[in-house]
């Protein structure tokens, strides 16, 4: 009896070694993960707003990125002014939507699209809302609003 669990014992060991030396040709190792190119980023807000006529906000990007387009989604359509607050300085991260309709947005839909060109070499970028906050209704009441309240998802790819 005491053989046969002996024999059993060294039976495992060689099954578990054998399993994992792996086989197989190539180099070893796994594909290595491309580095991505291309940003893109989608802001919505938290929390629904209603007949919202101007949003104005800081979006910042870590280093290695740099800004190509913003457009309006959903409920903020294409007619809407979607860009930089200073149109002299393409690369501002101070952005605002105007809408003399007025949106109206549920909850975490996203509003508008960011496109960043990521550089070669630069560490995978995060976004994320600065300081700069506002947004009025088209009656001009203020919206209370601050960074916490903006939900950023990013996509990348190669």
């Amino acid at each position: 009896m005491r053989h046969k669990s002996l024999v059993t014992v060294v039976l495992l060991y060689a099954i578990i070694t054998l399993a994992g030396c792996g086989g197989g040709g190539g180099d070893g190792g796994g594909a290595a993960a491309q580095q991505p190119t291309t940003a893109v980023v989608r802001v919505a807000l938290n929390t629904q707003v209603n007949n919202l006529a101007v949003l104005v906000f800081d979006l910042i990007p870590t280093a290695g990125t740099t800004f190509t387009t913003v457009r309006g989604i959903n409920e903020a359509s294409v007619n809407n002014f979607v860009g930089p607050l200073d149109q002299t300085n393409p690369q501002s991260t101070t952005y605002t939507l105007i809408s003399s309709g007025g949106i109206n947005a549920a909850a975490n839909r996203d509003i508008l699209e960011f496109t960043y060109a990521i550089g070669a070499g630069a560490p995978t970028p995060t976004f994320q809302i600065g300081s700069t906050v506002s947004a009025t209704t088209t009656t001009g009441q203020d919206v209370p609003i601050v960074p916490a309240n903006f939900v950023v998802t990013t996509q990348l790819s190669p």
